[in-house]
């Protein structure tokens, strides 16, 4: 990651794993819960920490499989939950707002001889009666990254997180520190526009096929 500058937070939550075979069919994985990295229903991939977690393990049905689908996020009914009693990996009181509005999904934090940048990406437009209550409905702009990658077997090659991605976005025209106002934050807008999702609505647009935090090995490969 030296072309990205020193990069001093790269985490992201996943859920809803799916494998893909060659006819499109989608096998769920059924994580492991390990009491660190990922539950049942959700895993913490840390790309950066003393302890990082660069792997999701799970089983899965018997098939030939040539591509990957996941979300990148917490589902709600486990998004405004209590970190002080959650079970791991929603455990970590650094990657979570408040009640109200949840979990950090991506926490993106880089720094260079030009500057700092950090991207810390949630649900936003989430309603209740204070910061320390959880919303009753699903929030306005969810914000969850539907990704697809085909081409490859994902249990033998991995998925590519796009860190350069988010290095051309701290250089971009007013770029810079972007924790929530997506829609209207100048600082958010270069950046925003690589996670294939409406920022009025937060939901995915061309079912989240523009996307650029992550990739196909030989997509990345032939660039």
């Amino acid at each position: 990651m030296d072309e990205v500058g020193t990069v001093r937070d790269l985490r992201f939550y996943v859920s809803d794993i799916e494998l893909l075979d060659q006819a499109g069919r989608a096998y769920p994985l059924s994580l492991r819960s390990d009491q660190q990295w990922q539950s049942e229903r959700v895993a913490l991939v840390d790309m950066v920490g003393e302890n990082s977690n660069i792997s999701i393990r799970g089983e899965v049905g018997n098939a030939a499989f040539s591509g990957i689908r996941f979300t990148m996020g917490v589902p709600f009914e486990l998004n405004h939950a209590n970190p002080m009693i959650a079970a791991a990996p929603l455990n970590r009181g650094d990657l979570f707002w408040s009640w109200q509005s949840g979990y950090k999904f991506l926490r993106v934090d880089l720094a260079d001889a030009a500057g700092e940048w950090s991207f810390h990406w949630g649900s936003t437009g989430c309603v209740s009666a204070s910061a320390v209550r959880a919303p009753g409905a699903p929030c306005a702009q969810p914000n969850r990254v539907k990704v697809e990658l085909r081409g490859f077997d994902p249990t033998r090659y991995p998925v590519l997180v796009r860190a350069d991605e988010f290095f051309r976005s701290m250089h971009a025209p007013g770029s810079g520190t972007c924790t929530g106002n997506y829609a209207d934050d100048a600082a958010c807008a270069d950046v925003y526009t690589k996670t294939g999702l409406r920022p009025q609505d937060g939901q995915c647009e061309a079912e989240c096929r523009h996307q650029r935090l992550f990739s196909a090995p030989e997509e990345r490969d032939a660039e």
